[in-house]
Formats: structure tokens, C-alpha cells, sequence
């Protein structure tokens, strides 16, 4: 997992650092009302039961600290490489705000809009050949049909096709143009 931002977070560390304050004292506190309770019972039980519950409290309070500070640090949920950034440095944003686009290349999808006539040659899970554009000009690539429209498209007449190819060493970049062979 790769930290992409991280937010402004100082506030969030101060707060962690002072429940880590609380929860010693609280601990220490407890410690010794434990001692004092099991060497001289001079502290009623309940006064242990308190600065128990005092001290267990205070450690949630502060895990509760650290994962507010970890919600402050934005990692992504897979791999792959930043291809757009959508906020400047500085600008806020609102929880569920899309803050970067990612992209796996490592496999790609290529879609077709195809005559209607040349649906019938294929099906979902055949081998198909696909030319790609890149940077080396044209790459020869094998791609499985993943998808192939049921509906024809009816304001062009054409069918969708869609097959995913693995492009390991990213020599293809997603977007390029590209031609498929149905036979």
C-alpha cells in the first residue's frame, strides 16, 4: 500500500501525543490504587473498579487519536501509477471527493465499436489478435473477449467488443488507438 497525499496533520498528532499523556497517568494512576488496594485494602473496590474503567477508557480514547491521524494519510487500494491529480496543493475537499485517478497498466481493456457482421465471429472468452499503437509503433497482442454487446447500438448500427490483454512491461499505454481482427 503507497501513501499517494497526506493531509495537513498536526492537530491530529498533537491530539495522539496527548492521549498517550492520559492513558500513563490513568495507568499509573490505576497501579497504584491497585497496590494500595491489594496491600492495605484502603481503597474500596469500587475506587479500583473506577480508576480501571478511568484507564481502559483512556486507551480507546486513544486509538480512537491514531486512527483519526491514520485517516489523515491517503494510500491507495491498489496498485499501479498516479495518471491524473485532481486538487491542487493547499485546496480543501470534501470526504468522498475523488482526489487522484490510478491506473493499473499492467492489463488493459480494448474496445471496439464493430459492424454487426463481424458480432457473429466472435464470443466472450475467445482469443482474438489486437494491434496496438506505442511508443515502438505497432505491437501484436493477443486479447480475450471479455464483453460483447447484446444491443446494437442504434444510432451507429455498431456492436461494442471489449478484450482485455496484459501489457506487463506498460510498453502500451491505456488510450491509444488499436485495431482487432475477428475472423
Amino acid at each position: 500500500v503507497a501513501v499517494i497525499f497526506e493531509l495537513d496533520k498536526t492537530l491530529e498528532e498533537l491530539e495522539v501525543s496527548r492521549r498517550k499523556l492520559v492513558v500513563e497517568v490513568k495507568k499509573s494512576d490505576f497501579e497504584n490504587t491497585q497496590k494500595l488496594f491489594k496491600s492495605t485494602k484502603g481503597v474500596p473496590k469500587e475506587e479500583l473498579e473506577k480508576k480501571q474503567s478511568e484507564y481502559e477508557l483512556a486507551k480507546v480514547e486513544l486509538r480512537m487519536a491514531e486512527e483519526q491521524l491514520q485517516r489523515r494519510i491517503i494510500t491507495s487500494p491498489l496498485s499501479g501509477t498516479i495518471a491524473e491529480i485532481s486538487l491542487d496543493v493547499g485546496e480543501a475537499c470534501q470526504p468522498l471527493t475523488e482526489l487522484a485517478k490510478i491506473v493499473d497498466t499492467r492489463q488493459c481493456i480494448f474496445e471496439a465499436d464493430i459492424d454487426l457482421s463481424l458480432g457473429n465471429r466472435s464470443k466472450v472468452d475467445a482469443m482474438v489478435p489486437l494491434e496496438i499503437q506505442s511508443s515502438e509503433g505497432m505491437v501484436k497482442v493477443n486479447g480475450k473477449v471479455i464483453y460483447l454487446a447484446s444491443v446494437v447500438d442504434a444510432a451507429s448500427g455498431l456492436l461494442k467488443v471489449k478484450a482485455v490483454f496484459d501489457n506487463p512491461q506498460g510498453k502500451i499505454r491505456p488510450g491509444v488507438a488499436g485495431k482487432i481482427s475477428l475472423e
